[in-house]
């Protein structure tokens, strides 16, 4: 559906001052239903109108003595029409006049906010990278490969001018980037910044989790704050930052499965059967549940390379002498 700006905004108005039509609300909810910013964008214009409603001064009116005013005026010889007919025009055009008015105030209020938030600026390029129920691969401006694990968005942010590309990380995502001089690139994780050096690194940010932690497999990253020198990272490291006490640490990193969500493979040794099932659940849609917290406790020594959910749930429940039972939400291992 198409539906041109000066139109919308015609729609927006008459809807703002509650004179839209059961066609207009229609017509307004399929063209929101678009898209996150068209919904954004009416809800900002009914922000500004209300706001603008809230800042009159209330002020009364003695309406008599307006309509006294306004009669012998329309008595004067100049009026090349009757009173009582100017009267009649004037009272039946008071609700068109609020309306226009208001028609005009919108309009004018909507068309100079899609200006400022769409057009004020062409050096600014803005989206949204989105991951929901499975890890999605996408590719920033050709040099930057990114690899989105489930539950993730990426915020981009590109300002031409100043020659900079930011990315506002919320959930975890594997960036593999060709260093370019034509735009620095820093990813953003909460409070955190990570500035890369022509590398490939992995971050974790997930609002829930007490920490962000930043994985580099090859090349080298800073990772600071705004008022923190942080850590500076190499290949094999990863830097953990807490959020409570604002303090960053450096470890050598042992863990074969950070970047399991992309390549889907995952290596196992001696591992307990509720950390294997964690890391699992964290990349696959459905998950697999323990029926018994202490089968939790059994290892793993297993390696799973782009397996489907089900036959990994199988090999856990035949290697561990496991029930497996499945559900509508996956699978269910237990004890015989």
């Amino acid at each position: 559906m198409i539906i041109e700006d000066n139109h919308i905004d015609r729609i927006i108005a008459r809807f703002v001052v509650d004179e839209a039509s059961q066609e207009d609300i229609q017509l307004l909810g399929e063209w929101m239903d678009l898209s996150a910013e068209n919904k954004r964008y009416v809800e900002n214009i009914r922000l500004l109108h209300d706001k603008a409603l809230a800042s009159q001064s209330s002020i009364k009116v003695d309406t008599a003595k307006a309509w006294e005013k306004v009669n012998a005026q329309l008595d004067q010889p100049m009026q090349a029409i009757t009173p009582s007919k100017s009267k009649r025009l004037v009272m039946k055009s008071k609700s068109w006049v609020r309306v226009a008015a208001m028609f005009t105030l919108v309009v004018g209020i909507s068309s100079l906010f899609y200006y400022l938030s769409n057009n004020s600026d062409s050096n600014f390029i803005h989206y949204n990278l989105t991951a929901a129920d499975t890890s999605v691969n996408k590719t920033i401006a050709g040099n930057i490969q990114v690899y989105l694990n489930k539950n993730t968005t990426i915020e981009v942010v590109e300002d031409k001018k100043n020659k900079t590309r930011v990315l506002q990380l919320s959930g975890e995502a594997n960036f593999e980037i060709k260093h370019s001089d034509e735009m620095q690139l820093i990813v953003k994780a909460g409070e955190t910044l990570i500035k890369d050096i022509g590398t490939t690194f992995n971050v974790k940010a997930n609002a829930d989790d007490s920490t962000i932690e930043v994985f580099v497999e090859a090349g080298e990253v800073s990772f600071f704050t705004d008022s923190q020198v942080g850590v500076r990272l190499t290949k094999g490291e990863t830097g953990i930052y807490d959020k409570q006490t604002k303090l960053f640490k450096l470890n050598k990193t042992d863990n074969p499965n950070i970047t399991s969500y992309k390549t889907h493979k995952f290596v196992f040794t001696n591992t307990p059967l509720s950390e294997v099932v964690k890391a699992i659940n964290a990349v696959y849609p459905n998950d697999i549940l323990l029926g018994d917290s202490l089968i939790g406790k059994q290892t793993l020594n297993v390696t799973f390379d782009n397996e489907d959910i089900d036959a990994m749930a199988y090999i856990m429940s035949e290697t561990l002498g496991l029930s497996l039972s499945k559900t509508d939400k996956g699978y269910i291992l237990n004890r015989q």
